[in-house]
């Protein structure tokens, strides 16, 4: 018997539950959100009423989230990076696995390490798209090779939502945070910062993508990455609309990226908040995007005496994404590898407790998993 408390149910989190509650795997699944109907409307799209249970919560409420938790062997957290630390720390309280998408700058998370491993239980970080699939990608990938010189990730999407000029697949409040934050770049040992939107290049992609522009940003793998594999260099790129760059920079200069409270006319308002309200529910954009998105990862170094690159990578329509699940690419390359992990979970392949990335899977059996959901990983070797 497996049960599941799955937090958070955007985009993300709607393609992950889908999976999970498909599973016979997983005996009982609870889905909670602040706001409850788009879960209600899954469990009844899926005729899952015998095994899943709605409930409300508030993720900053930590009374709430222990009640919530009690009980359960393994904890999604679909939220944002922000209330990470919450749910982490009443998922360990009460004995419970634990897995999510994305750091964030609130937490580190390798602090709670010792707190899992007290209670005998597993933390799996950062198991989405990237990260996740391009951490996994990066450990094949370094397999090919005897010397790592260096590791690229890059996001690649060409996707088109008509009747909107910004919009964000994912949580627009993180990848505001991505994009405006110093970028990690790993260089000889230890981490560098770049500038927001630097060192700017066209970045061929799989067919039928193409070249895209891509900026530096950042992102987890460049701190995860090279604590696993021995490398000289990684760092990770983001293909960007120019016309999103310039909005973003508008609204940078003007302040209204900021998540500090000001007082308006004797309300407190974050300014950020105001600009995602307005900004389209990625969950709402399912359907409406066309185009293609792609992950993919070079590994640059030597095999024997020559010089060589690895590329691994995923690309998926947002069309075919939607077919599948109801959700854009984005969305469903992020929330499946969750959904796969917890199912590893449920059948026992991981054992590991602590805190802990996707570097530690069985990443080979992680990537053998994917074409079954849909997400195909291609792969090239050239000399360089």
């Amino acid at each position: 018997m497996m049960k599941v408390v799955h937090i958070g149910c955007g985009a993300v989190g709607l393609v992950t539950a889908q999976h999970c509650i498909k599973s016979d795997r997983i005996d009982e699944y609870v889905l909670a959100d602040i706001a409850t109907q788009k879960a209600e409307e899954l469990v009844k799209r899926l005729k899952a009423e015998g095994k899943v249970t709605v409930k409300k919560v508030d993720a900053s409420d930590k009374k709430a989230l222990n009640k919530l938790i009690k009980g359960a062997d393994l904890v999604i957290n679909g939220t944002i990076p922000e209330f990470n630390a919450n749910i982490m720390h009443a998922s360990a309280a009460n004995g419970a696995n634990y897995l999510d998408f994305a750091m964030g700058d609130e937490l580190d998370q390798f602090t709670l390490d010792k707190e899992f491993r007290d209670a005998g239980v597993g933390a799996l970080i950062s198991i989405g798209e990237d990260p996740g699939i391009t951490d996994a990608m990066a450990v094949s990938a370094a397999k090919q090779l005897d010397e790592v010189d260096k590791i690229l990730v890059r996001d690649g999407d060409n996707a088109l939502v008509e009747g909107y000029d910004y919009v964000a697949l994912f949580s627009p409040d993180t990848l505001i945070d991505e994009v405006l934050c110093k970028p990690a770049i790993w260089r000889n040992g230890k981490i560098e910062r770049g500038e927001p939107f630097s060192a700017e290049e066209e970045y061929d992609f799989p067919a039928p993508i193409g070249k895209l522009k891509v900026y530096l940003c950042d992102h987890e793998e460049p701190v995860l990455m090279p604590k696993y594999i021995r490398t000289k260099y990684c760092d990770f790129k983001i293909a960007l609309d120019p016309e999103f760059v310039r909005i973003t920079k508008m609204l940078h200069k003007l302040g209204l990226t900021s998540n500090k409270e000001i007082d308006v006319k004797g309300k407190k308002v974050r300014p950020r908040d105001v600009v995602t309200h307005f900004m389209p529910k990625p969950a709402d954009l399912a359907g409406k995007v066309k185009g293609y998105g792609c992950v993919l990862v070079e590994a640059i170094g030597k095999k024997g005496d020559k010089s060589k690159r690895v590329k691994m990578w995923t690309v998926m329509s947002h069309d075919d994404a939607f077919k599948l699940s109801g959700m854009h690419a984005t969305g469903y390359l992020v929330g499946t590898p969750g959904a796969v992990a917890a199912i590893m979970w449920a059948e026992g392949k991981i054992k590991e407790t602590g805190v802990f990335p996707p570097e530690k899977l069985d990443t080979d059996e992680f990537l053998n998993r994917l074409p079954k959901y849909g997400i195909t990983v291609g792969k090239s070797v050239e000399d360089i």
